[in-house]
């Protein structure tokens, strides 16, 4: 938690894009997006079934749902768990790769297993920008030494240079750039 609430910190609302976040909460209540609003300086919700998609708005995966993106809004699923977990990073990514490639940027944070790897390989194939977070430096370098076995990442950074990097993709995607999503396991 304390990688993607430094992460959302940095966060510039001049970005022309809309931000997915999805992390393993499972069943549980959560209050992530009031968390995350005390350090983001965009606004943070979690998403709605069927909710249209706004520029410089932050949306969490709500408890026990895979948050999928559409053309213009957001779909909330019951599906199977994927990588033993609900909500899963995967769904997510493959989605949005699915509605909006090339103009996706899939970043990977911290985290154990696998869960995400496959859906930033797709971001990846279909011409999206890739970021994983230096496993040196990760509090949890599982997940971020696996996405780099399976794709080779346009970035590896430590988290502060994160921010700087997403802000140059949606530059280099310009006027494509809309969605970012990041996965934190």
């Amino acid at each position: 938690m304390t990688a993607l609430r430094a992460l959302v910190r940095a966060f510039d609302p001049r970005w022309q894009a809309s931000i997915f976040i999805t992390i393993h909460i499972g069943r549980r209540p959560s209050g992530l997006p009031e968390l995350l609003s005390d350090d983001c300086p965009m606004r943070v919700t979690h998403a709605r079934d069927r909710e249209l998609i706004e520029r410089g708005r932050v949306y969490v995966a709500p408890p026990d749902r895979h948050l999928c993106i559409e053309s213009i809004y957001m779909r909330l699923s019951h599906g199977p768990r994927e990588n033993w977990t609900r909500p899963a990073i995967d769904p997510m990514f493959r989605s949005a790769v699915h509605n909006h490639a090339p103009r996706v940027v899939g970043i990977l944070l911290t985290g154990q297993l696998y869960d995400g790897v496959n859906g930033l390989h797709e971001i990846d194939r279909g011409g999206g920008c890739t970021i994983v977070q230096d496993p040196e430096e990760a509090f949890s370098p599982e997940l971020p030494r696996n996405a780099m076995s399976r794709t080779k990442p346009d970035h590896v950074l430590p988290l502060r240079a994160i921010p700087r990097a997403i802000g140059e993709c949606l530059t280099d995607m310009s006027s494509l750039a809309r969605y970012a999503g990041a996965g934190h396991g």
